[in-house]
């Protein structure tokens, strides 16, 4: 990396062979976080790769609107194949023209209708106790939402539970290993290694069957993702991949951020009374939440060549670390950072340092649609109750999303 400006750098090798990787694991956090505070660019060492974490708002806005030159090289492909999420090249320009076309489809009124039945058949099939696991709830309903969204209410009924949980197992160790060097994952973590192994294969043969299915119907749903996908000269390999692609990209990030709010909220009744005749504070709230939480917390981007920015030059193969949750938390951006202050967002936010939904070519696909959802889920979630704190506070648990443990709440009927 070579600077051209006056902006900062530092490089913290941390330990022989294995460089920071004892307080990375000890807290994700707290090590990145102290990175941050450093300089604009800082270089560290996680086992024998080395990265550069990006701390300059202009420089991480550049990066992502090259996504030819800087390009993803992560382990969920294991999961995902070629899909969209981890395509590069003209691969994932003619997926993402195919897959936003999709969306653009689907009018307003319709996505509507379908997160309202989703949350509907939901709340209204099952008894509730006085304290929730709101994880498992939001879970649940955002699962319906995606798969009535992706294959239409008939077809939907096909993706049963058990996709659901084979996704939570495989999630679990996926998210165990992002940036971790492969020894580290091979020697401690080889049984679970073998059981994320097992459960892709229990996934995608069941995607593959829906798949195939929807091939041999006589007149198939044009409301199903499938459709998009038919005259593909690769059917089956192309739609079963960018199926679970869409289902990871929907179903956990959408879920969390519902969480996250509902922990935000539950310690202001007054809030949550007034969100329900305000939209626009609706609105500032959801926005508040995924700065404080953005659900995709952190990514890397691998240069393919010598890339040269306005302030910065990155050499062929370095890899850039970018996080918006460190940069949302940065107080050179935001006043009193770590506060939730959702009427932050009626005055000027520097945007280029606020990005929870990425920002550049590949700015999340379905942004529209999960706002919408989020929405929508929130607002009938707090018509129904009165959310309220536990003794148990949630913990935030940075993986491969912003997961996050104990969202338990109390929830008081209206």
């Amino acid at each position: 990396m070579i600077l051209k400006s006056n902006l900062t750098y530092e490089k913290v090798a941390g330990l022989p062979y294995l460089g920071l990787l004892p307080k990375y694991l000890r807290s994700k956090l707290n090590t990145l976080s102290d990175l941050r505070d450093r300089a604009d660019f800082v270089g560290f060492r996680i086992g024998a790769k080395w990265f550069t974490l990006i701390n300059h708002p202009e420089t991480v806005q550049e990066i992502m609107a090259l996504p030819y030159k800087f390009q993803k090289n992560i382990n969920i492909n294991l999961l995902t194949g070629d899909g969209v999420l981890t395509s590069n090249g003209e691969k994932w320009y003619q997926d993402r023209k195919i897959l936003q076309q999709f969306f653009i489809q689907q009018d307003i009124e319709f996505k509507k209708e379908i997160i309202e039945k989703s949350i509907c058949s939901v709340l209204n099939n099952r008894s509730f106790d006085p304290i929730i696991d709101f994880k498992k709830l939001a879970a649940e309903l955002t699962f319906k939402v995606i798969a009535i969204s992706l294959f239409g209410e008939i077809d939907s009924l096909k993706v049963d539970p058990l996709v659901r949980n084979t996704f939570d197992a495989i999630s679990k160790f996926i998210s165990k290993t992002p940036y971790l060097p492969n020894w580290y994952t091979n020697f401690f973590l080889q049984s679970q290694k073998n059981n994320f192994e097992n459960n892709i294969k229990i996934l995608k043969d069941h995607i593959l069957n829906l798949v195939r299915d929807f091939k041999n119907q006589k007149n198939p749903s044009s409301k199903n993702i499938l459709n998009c996908f038919l005259h593909h000269p690769n059917y089956e390999t192309e739609a079963t991949q960018q199926i679970i692609t869409m289902i990871l990209a929907g179903y956990d990030t959408t879920s969390l951020t519902l969480c996250w709010a509902l922990f935000l909220l539950s310690t202001r009744p007054k809030m949550q009374e007034e969100i329900l005749h305000d939209d626009q504070l609706l609105e500032r709230v959801l926005k508040e939440v995924m700065r404080l939480y953005p659900a995709g917390w952190a990514w890397t981007r691998d240069a393919v060549e010598d890339v040269e920015l306005s302030h910065v030059k990155f050499l062929k193969g370095s890899k850039v670390f970018i996080s918006p949750l460190l940069m949302h938390r940065d107080p050179r951006f935001y006043d009193n950072p770590s506060e939730f202050i959702p009427d932050r967002f009626l005055h000027f936010v520097n945007h280029k340092a606020y990005f929870p939904f990425g920002s550049g070519a590949r700015i999340c696909l379905g942004k529209s649609f999960a706002m919408l959802e989020l929405k929508i889920m929130l607002k009938s979630l707090l018509t129904n109750w009165i959310i309220g704190p536990t003794d148990s506070e949630p913990i935030m648990d940075p993986q491969i999303t912003l997961e996050g443990s104990g969202f338990f709440f109390t929830a008081q009927r209206r």
